[in-house]
């Protein structure tokens, strides 16, 4: 990887989409800090924006950093789901968002916070007494897969294909030249026909959340065509971060086994444990934004109209602000300041429910568990997401 300066601006030619980068990227960060807060990319014309101070104020600063021009490098993607939420600005975001979180909120979730944990509690029971198990296949999937594709209301079609969508419409995110991104492409044409052409308010579970968006485009609080590219936002965003996080989990105590003990002895640790677990891997590597006028950082100017990476995963790592940032530490007194979820008004509308169930598998294992003996993770290159693949795991 090369660092240089060309005519003023800090240039690096590391290829961001690499399988290298993508399974080691926390090297790539610190040099991509530690050289400039903000960096050209050259391969793929877009700024680089790695620390944390600078990603936190970008994120809450959308009248620059905007999402309506799309939040990916993949012109086919912004344009195709455009009207999706995550590519809008205020008000069409605000007023969409405002319908998108209300079963989101905790007010809207108390009623099927019992059933989670009653969920939780009966699949780890039999998870536990297998002894050794798949982290990822066996436990960390079980949740999301069956509270929130239920909660959504979509049919079994929907369920099927739900999760290998998502990972291919994030692969999709891409950079339009890479391989990964076009193979994702295909999944966009897939969500994109079943949502288009089978999601329909007979299809819905009456009461669920896509219901629960159609009755909110019949009152008028948004378009109908809102309501159905909102059907993305529930299907795409609402599995991995659960996914990931519970699968992290494993393998960071297993790695720390004094941090476990910790958690045992002091139970209301844990929504610390869940904040230090997405600090340490954000399940969403970056975001793009486009510029929507000129715009300073430390005497680097990043013109209109350019793209720039807003990277969670680096700024949750950045030493100036995290001391010691690869150390886990689940009493880490700032780890609350995570971008693993975002910022700003996108910051993910689905950390509630997701909180919600690590939290209860969490309280489930430590029930059950004394120590975790995990194997060697596997993870896949992925355009976008950050997660373990295939964790073997022996409980004890």
């Amino acid at each position: 990887m090369g660092f240089e300066v060309v005519n003023s601006i800090p240039t690096s030619d590391v290829d961001y989409y690499s399988d290298e980068f993508i399974l080691d990227p926390y090297p790539f960060y610190k040099e991509l800090r530690d050289f400039a807060p903000a960096v050209w990319l050259s391969l793929y014309d877009a700024w680089f924006i790695s620390r944390y101070d600078d990603v936190t104020a970008g994120l809450q600063n959308p009248e620059v950093f905007c999402s309506g021009k799309g939040v990916t490098l993949n012109p086919a993607v912004n344009e195709g789901m455009g009207g999706n939420m995550v590519m809008q600005d205020a008000p069409e975001h605000t007023s969409m968002r405002k319908v998108f979180m209300k079963p989101l909120l905790p007010q809207g979730l108390k009623d099927v916070r019992d059933q989670i944990k009653i969920t939780a509690d009966a699949h780890i029971d039999q998870v536990v007494k297998r002894k050794s198990f798949d982290a990822v296949k066996d436990l960390s999937l079980f949740l999301p897969m069956n509270i929130v594709t239920n909660l959504i209301g979509i049919d079994e079609e929907g369920k099927e294909n739900m999760l290998a969508w998502a990972a291919g419409v994030f692969d999709a995110f891409g950079h339009p030249d890479t391989e990964r991104t076009k193979a994702g492409m295909l999944d966009v044409k897939a969500l994109m026909d079943y949502v288009q052409q089978k999601v329909s308010r007979d299809m819905l579970v009456k009461g669920g959340w896509g219901d629960h968006v159609f009755k909110a485009a019949d009152e008028g609080e948004i378009t109908h065509e809102q309501a159905t590219f909102m059907m993305f936002d529930y299907m795409i965003p609402s599995l991995d971060t659960t996914i990931n996080a519970t699968s992290n989990a494993v393998w960071f105590f297993s790695e720390n086994p004094e941090q476990w003990n910790l958690l045992r002895k002091n139970p209301s640790l844990i929504p610390n444990a869940i904040n230090e677990i997405l600090r340490m891997e954000a399940p969403i590597r970056s975001f793009t934004r486009c510029l929507a006028k000129d715009f300073e950082i430390e005497g680097i100017r990043l013109k209109e109209g350019s793209f720039a990476f807003l990277s969670y995963a680096s700024a949750s790592m950045d030493e100036r602000k995290f001391e010691n940032p690869e150390k886990f530490d689940i009493s880490r007194k700032n780890a609350s300041e995570h971008v693993g979820f975002g910022m700003g008004p996108h910051s993910c509308p689905g950390s509630n429910l997701a909180r919600l169930e690590i939290r209860s598998l969490l309280e489930s294992l430590l029930a059950r568990v004394e120590r975790f003996e995990c194997g060697t993770p596997v993870r896949v290159p992925h355009n976008t997401l950050r997660g373990i693949k295939s964790l073997p795991v022996t409980v004890h």
